[in-house]
């Protein structure tokens, strides 16, 4: 038992060896190599790793393997900045996953509302003695989810959207500014970025408590209903705060009363009205011939979530 906590640490030792290796190897380093030395004296333990990284291997030929017409001609039309491994690339595996992920995003924002990651595979051949690697990327056929048939993978387009308020006790926004806040287009591909930017916009509104973005699939058409689901915080609060001062040991209190309405003009618009008073007991101080000090003040302003000036939208 007194021996335990050594042997722990010797197997933690052992895994962490094990991480380093993976590290290395992922980092291109196939043929890398870590050996460690544990030292114990007492209750206390001494880990000496070394790293025998080797040389790194490079990609000798990177091809393609996309069966699918639709996705094979986007990533060939698309902007030369997509794809960044070629030959002659360092072979990592965290550049084939940011290749991967990549590729993901770039199908996610033209349509292809179903496709994830895991359709990409890659395929490594490499040759005894050789640091030269070939890859292939193969994306994987798309299943009917009936008929279990290949099909090409299905892009869809927007059909409606629809503006939903779970509350119905509290004031609803102007639909134009739903819409104006709405990146998501009807008759255009879905886009998980127009998704992404919706959300953002929507959690700016001061009057948005929650957003919630659902799509419907029309089954084999291709198309998908889009809900936009949002509640709104309560239009009005009003708030009391009192404070203490000491002033050179002047002592005073003061008090402020604000009122917030958060949707005044059912566009998200912001009003906050202050009113604030405060005392203070002057002794001593010239000027004020041991008067006492009073303060009243008013402030309100108005915030809009969008720019309002003539002629510009």
């Amino acid at each position: 038992i007194g021996e335990a906590p050594v042997l722990y640490d010797t197997l933690q030792a052992l895994r962490t060896g094990n991480d380093l290796l993976t590290a290395m190897q992922n980092n291109g380093y196939m043929n890398a190599s870590v050996e460690h030395i544990v030292k114990t004296k007492g209750k206390k333990l001494k880990a000496i790793y070394t790293l025998y990284p080797g040389k790194p291997f490079v990609i000798r030929h990177f091809t393609y393997d996309i069966q699918d017409d639709g996705i094979r001609s986007l990533l060939e039309n698309s902007d030369s900045s997509l794809l960044k491994i070629h030959d002659g690339t360092p072979f990592t595996i965290n550049a084939l996953d940011q290749e991967r992920n990549r590729i993901t995003a770039f199908l996610s924002d033209m349509g292809y509302y179903r496709f994830h990651k895991e359709y990409i595979a890659f395929e490594a051949d490499t040759t005894r003695g050789s640091r030269l690697v070939d890859v292939k990327m193969r994306i994987m056929p798309y299943h009917h989810p009936v008929s279990n048939d290949v099909a090409p993978h299905p892009r869809y387009t927007i059909r409606n959207i629809d503006f939903i308020c779970n509350d119905t006790t509290s004031s609803h926004l102007k639909t134009n500014v739903l819409e104006s806040n709405t990146a998501i287009e009807q008759g255009k591909y879905y886009s998980a970025s127009a998704t992404q930017r919706t959300y953002n916009n929507f959690s700016r509104l001061h009057a948005v408590r929650f957003t919630n973005i659902r799509y419907s699939e029309l089954p084999d058409s291709g198309q998908l209903d889009c809900s936009v689901i949002y509640g709104v915080n309560k239009p009005s609060t009003i708030s009391f705060q009192p404070e203490g001062t000491n002033t050179a040991g002047d002592l005073g209190a003061a008090v402020s009363l604000t009122y917030q309405n958060r949707n005044i003009f059912h566009g998200s618009e912001l009003l906050t009205v202050q009113l604030r008073g405060a005392f203070e007991a002057i002794t001593g101080l010239e000027g004020y011939q041991n008067e006492d000090y009073m303060e009243y003040g008013v402030e309100s302003k108005i915030s809009f979530p969008r720019l309002v000036a003539p002629m510009i939208s």
